[in-house]
């Protein structure tokens, strides 16, 4: 369509990237994965009955990694970057064999933070050793994963932060495929994965030594991940999002372990110098425009309404995750926001909020409350028709303006009272009420627009799905879930459930699209 046009959701279709697993449809397969959140918190809920509300309940979150290629294996970074700006508190790289399964658990500590561990006896293994070049082509070399794993670190949270411990114990996982190696040379410890040569016709490549598809890792990697909490019986599962096409550079995009690289900023198809020399549309900004949402909808249930006898304890939460929200700010200012612009670092739309919360540096100046997140509107309507506050009409209620949604993982949790004084509240680290005087809204749905304030477009950029051009979108780039919960009283036990957010795009284009050429 000229002028605005819609967003497709078209599996296996996408010349770039397919928004896979949650909050999309297709194969669920691809080079880089994206899990929106891990947690390990105990938790108590009180809007749950039994040992729920009254007690801390340890909480776990395992995960899969697939390698579904039959003939390569893969060198994989895993790093997991913790909710609020998403600071590094753990990189590392693993190898995955042919057709293999690397798994992982993630725990609490006594005294807090995280451990990443993989079953005694499992396999698993990490790159142990930096690559060694010669003799040509080289190889990775891959240790049995430690016993007692590795604990995460916080050297790279703010030093303002008097416990940085807690920043790490809920947040996202990256997954980037950098290499395709073949089979190991070796079994003896460690094994040895021998790098891929590239196609033949590519400089520094001659002879009948040039062979397969080079060092890029193909769009065959999944995910899953598991939050349990054993005591209740409660497992949330949902799908990784996998990005296809993310890199197309014949000689990989393996970096240093001692390096903050791949990431979503350099390493993306087209991004900062590779122009003309990695082939297709893509970059940063086409990256942040293919995930770009505008709206959620989702319904929920909370409380238990007195008016309803048959009413069953619920809890819901929504999960938002922006993956690239922290290339927008400069790491290297105390300040955080004001100052220039560091060598990774992006100003300006989508995202706008100068800070999280007010008052969240000691040296900052003084903001207003206008300054900080980003702002949003909720639309919460009740199935009972209630006006949200007197006087209000029926449907729509009234906007509660301006919403926040300010971190990088933004878990928000809907209630029918004012949120106790001492955070946190369950899993959730931003309220939206449901009540308002003496009427409750114990059931409904809730649209959230992430528009706020502008309705022209958030970013004037260029991005191209599947042939189509457009020049700006409304909206921020994110990954999204929809967790409950609810106790079923016949049985004396607690359930869980976990879906992708329903969302719709708003990308708008100044030219029709161009007509496809069928070979």
């Amino acid at each position: 369509m000229a002028g605005m046009a819609f967003a497709i959701d078209v599996p296996d279709i996408s010349t770039w990237t397919q928004n896979m697993g949650v909050g999309g449809g297709g194969p669920g397969r691809g080079d880089v994965l994206i899990a929106p959140y891990y947690d390990v918190r105990a938790l108590i809920d009180p809007r749950l009955p039994g040992a729920a509300a009254t007690t801390a309940q340890t909480q776990y979150t395992l995960f899969s990694i697939v390698n579904t290629d039959r003939t390569y294996g893969v060198i994989a970074r895993l790093r997991f970057r913790e909710w609020k700006r998403s600071r590094e508190c753990l990189d590392l790289d693993i190898p995955l064999t042919t057709n293999d399964v690397w798994v992982g658990q993630l725990s609490r500590l006594a005294a807090g933070g995280v451990n990443l561990s993989t079953p005694v006896g499992g396999g698993e293994r990490w790159i142990s050793a930096e690559r060694v070049d010669l003799p040509a082509p080289g190889y990775f070399a891959a240790s049995l994963f430690p016993v007692t794993g590795f604990d995460f670190r916080t050297f790279d949270i703010e030093t303002e932060e008097t416990n940085p411990l807690p920043r790490c114990e809920y947040g996202y996982i990256e997954i980037f495929g950098e290499e395709s190696v073949a089979a190991p040379i070796t079994t003896a410890e460690p094994w040895r994965f021998p790098r891929v040569t590239i196609d033949a016709g590519n400089a520094g490549c001659a002879g009948a030594a040039c062979w397969g598809f080079g060092r890029d890792v193909r769009d065959v990697l999944m995910g899953s991940v598991y939050l349990l909490r054993p005591t209740q019986a409660i497992s949330h599962m949902y799908n990784m999002t996998a990005l296809s096409d993310f890199a197309v550079d014949n000689l990989g995009i393996w970096a240093s372990t001692s390096t903050a690289y791949p990431h979503f900023f350099f390493s993306v198809q087209g991004g900062p110098g590779q122009l003309g020399t990695n082939p297709g549309v893509g970059g940063f900004n086409q990256l942040e425009g293919i995930l770009s949402k505008r709206w959620f909808l989702g319904e929920y249930v909370t409380g238990t309404d007195p008016a309803d006898t048959s009413a069953t304890p619920t809890t819901t939460s929504w999960v938002i995750t922006f993956p690239t929200k922290h290339f927008h700010y400069d790491r290297t200012n105390a300040s955080r926001h004001e100052a220039g612009v560091g060598t990774a670092s992006l100003t300006g739309p989508p995202f706008t909020g100068l800070r999280e919360t007010l008052n969240d540096h000691l040296v900052a100046p003084a903001l207003t409350a206008c300054q900080v997140g980003e702002n949003v509107t909720f639309r919460v309507y009740d199935r009972k028709e209630n006006t949200f506050a007197p006087g209000e009409p029926v449907s729509p209620p009234q906007l509660i303006p301006p919403g926040k949604i300010p971190y990088e993982v933004n878990i928000i949790g809907y209630y029918p009272a004012a949120r106790p004084p001492d955070p946190p509240y369950f899993r959730d680290n931003i309220t939206v009420a449901t009540a308002s005087g003496s009427v409750t809204f114990y059931a409904g749905y809730v649209n959230l627009d992430m528009s706020v304030p502008s309705l022209l477009g958030k970013d004037a950029v260029v991005f191209n799905f599947f042939g189509n051009i457009f020049q700006s979108y409304n909206g921020l780039p994110s990954i999204d879930l929809q967790l409950q919960e609810f106790f079923n009283g016949a049985v004396n036990g607690y359930y869980g459930n976990t879906v992708p957010l329903r969302y719709g795009a708003d990308w708008f284009t100044g030219t029709p699209a161009p007509v496809p050429v069928l070979n």
